[in-house]
């Protein structure tokens, strides 16, 4: 139950980039990817295809594909979660467009992020910004260095300029005059007869430390020397330690501005909904709750003091809730985030709640489906039925409704319909998932034969699971504007809601 390979390849079957986590040749997955875009046919609507062996699931990425070849006992559900993140992985690599010559450009960086997401078959438990970190390859060694590195040649300049102010000092002095040795015969082969050799003697001082170590050469050297005080806070006596504490004071600063990609949007906006409901096998609605934070990242550092405008759905059922922490007054005039203090900063990279708000009901016509079974000796038959009754859910995709099973049955699927299963038997968990849910494909059914032993007692309660790329509460950004002169910054939305739990008892 791994996943083989994950690549990404041409519509016509070429590979471009592709990593091995079986022992799988070169010309065995050569044959895997130039078979896969001809076994997807014109009216495809599954995200995964399969033959006799293996089993392909894909996303599109422009003109390619990104594809995860897997055995066919593989977990579809997490072979799709898999799928999403590198697809999210590449997309963020190859930030300036993705085309064949980038994702070759940047084959490297996606296969580095790819080992991230999986590991020798299996996916990690990552995020994409824990994928962006690792990619980054930010080294506290490499910085604590090149901080040293800086501060020996602050020190060298430092000296150079007090050597430069001293001889000026000394130019002035009417007694001073440069001690001038001339060429001897015994320096002929080396100095010219009309040139003379000006030798700058300076006296070394040497701390007592050195004079108890040994003796000090006080000869005489020639070329210009230039000898400093030995300080406090020369290199010599820096102290790891030291630097490691103005790392920590700088990491704040000026590793953010490093980490900031200016080709993405200089604010990011997320709005994250999760649901919670209890329906009763006989349609009867428990309890029905969706629950919703708005979160900001400020990712331009020079964009930190600014507001973010919104346009929030007039429903006095969900009313919205701003953090005590911004300022209020801008928010009931203007229904806009902004900092306490107007002439202050968002915390630059920091994901921050603003706004809060919770909606419960007990009302069946804001479930996004119709949950119906029949059963009749130990023959379970199951449907979802679209809620065209609601205006919230326009689509649903990939909703899995998961049960258990008695570890003695053998469950068998008699009857399909818009959807697909998957039977862990060695986990006696049973997975049905409804492809698409929407208007114009209302309904979903599937039925399975068990012993006549069985009864509706051994299989509920049923969980359900969906994730949506949009919101319940409808809220839109206006815009974002810098309050100092209210010109425009660029801004990025991500709406999301996902099922925290649901339950079908």
């Amino acid at each position: 139950m791994v996943i083989i390979s994950a690549a990404v390849c041409t519509k016509t079957g070429k590979i471009l980039v592709a990593r091995q986590f079986t022992n799988v040749n070169k010309l065995t997955l050569e044959e895997y990817i130039r078979n896969f875009p001809k076994s997807i046919s014109a009216n495809q609507q599954h995200t995964f295809v399969e033959n006799d062996f293996i089993r392909y699931v894909y996303l599109p990425l422009e003109t390619m594909y990104v594809v995860l070849v897997t055995n066919k006992n593989s977990n579809i559900i997490e072979d799709l979660e898999t799928i999403k993140l590198v697809h999210k992985v590449i997309v963020d690599i190859c930030s300036q467009g993705i085309s064949e010559a980038n994702i070759q450009k940047n084959a490297f960086e996606i296969l580095l992020g790819i080992d991230d997401v999986i590991a020798f078959g299996v996916r990690e438990n990552i995020t994409l910004s824990q994928v962006q970190a690792a990619l980054a390859m930010d080294s506290s060694d490499e910085k604590l260095h090149m901080m040293v590195l800086k501060a020996r040649i602050n020190e060298a300049k430092e000296a150079a300029k007090k050597a430069q102010r001293e001889m000026r000092e000394n130019k002035k002095n009417p007694g001073y005059k440069p001690a001038n040795a001339i060429s001897s015969e015994s320096s002929d082969s080396f100095v010219k007869k009309s040139e003379a050799e000006i030798i700058v003697n300076v006296e070394k001082k040497v701390s007592s430390e050195k004079d108890t170590k040994g003796p000090v050469n006080h000869a005489p050297k020639k070329g210009l020397q230039i000898v400093k005080k030995k300080d406090s806070k020369a290199p010599q006596a820096f102290k790891k330690e030291e630097a490691k504490e103005i790392l920590q004071e700088e990491e704040g600063t000026s590793a953010k501005k490093l980490e900031y990609n200016p080709l993405q949007a200089a604010v990011l906006v997320e709005f994250e909904e999760k649901l919670v409901c209890t329906v009763q096998r006989d349609g009867d609605l428990s309890g029905f709750e969706v629950k919703g934070d708005l979160f900001i990242t400020v990712r331009d550092p020079t964009k930190g003091n600014c507001a973010i405008y919104l346009e929030p759905e007039n429903n006095k059922a969900i009313q919205l809730k701003p953090n005590p922490q911004l300022n209020r007054q801008f928010w009931t005039e203007k229904q806009a985030i902004a900092p306490k203090e107007l002439k202050d900063n968002f915390a630059i990279g920091s994901k921050i709640n603003c706004l809060k708000y919770r909606y419960a009901s007990t009302n069946t016509a804001d479930l996004p489906f119709n949950f119906t079974y029949w059963f009749n000796e130990g023959s379970i038959t199951c449907e979802l039925e679209f809620n065209s009754g609601q205006k919230r859910f326009t689509e649903l995709s990939n909703v899995s409704v998961y049960f258990n099973y008695p570890s003695t049955e053998s469950p068998e699927v008699k009857n399909l319909e818009n959807s697909d299963y998957e039977n862990n038997s060695a986990n006696a968990l049973f997975n049905w998932t409804t492809t698409k849910l929407s208007a114009d494909h209302p309904n979903s059914n599937i039925e399975i034969a068990f012993s006549s032993k069985v009864t509706p007692e051994d299989l509920f309660p049923f969980a359900v699971d969906f994730k949506l790329p949009y919101n319940y509460m409808r809220v839109n950004v206006k815009g974002v504007a810098a309050l100092s002169d209210n010109s425009s910054v660029s801004f990025e939305f991500v709406p999301s809601l996902a099922v925290e739990r649901y339950e079908i008892q």
